[in-house]
């Protein structure tokens, strides 16, 4: 989210001086964010389970044969985190985006 905000201060700030809300700003903002977070989780989530059955095999002995089972517990526990933390870091955003030194950012842009 910080990367995001850094890389598109000038374009946030040129936004908030054409009179754009905050609120439609962070809104926008958080759509986003939220959006390449959903569009990302079952990546994620098949990567993990991918890792997991890889390492899983890789401990195989004579003795025993270890398997990969998840229930549907963990999975959803694990999408839980991700989406809530891809949710609270909106916060710091909204105020990010009311901090915007828009004159600052005008003298640059009109240099």
């Amino acid at each position: 989210m910080t990367v995001n905000l850094a890389e598109r201060t000038t374009e946030l700030a040129t936004l908030r001086a054409a009179g754009v809300p905050v609120r439609r700003l962070t809104a926008a903002l958080a759509t986003e964010n939220l959006t390449a977070t959903l569009l990302a989780v079952p990546v994620g989530l098949a990567a993990g389970v991918l890792a997991a059955s890889a390492f899983l095999r890789s401990f195989n002995s004579d003795m025993f044969s270890p398997h990969l089972s998840l229930g549907v517990g963990p999975p959803l526990l694990a999408i839980a985190a991700v989406l809530a933390a891809a949710a609270l870091s909106q916060l710091p955003a909204a105020r990010l985006v009311e901090r915007i030194d828009l004159a600052r950012i005008v003298r640059e842009r009109a240099q």
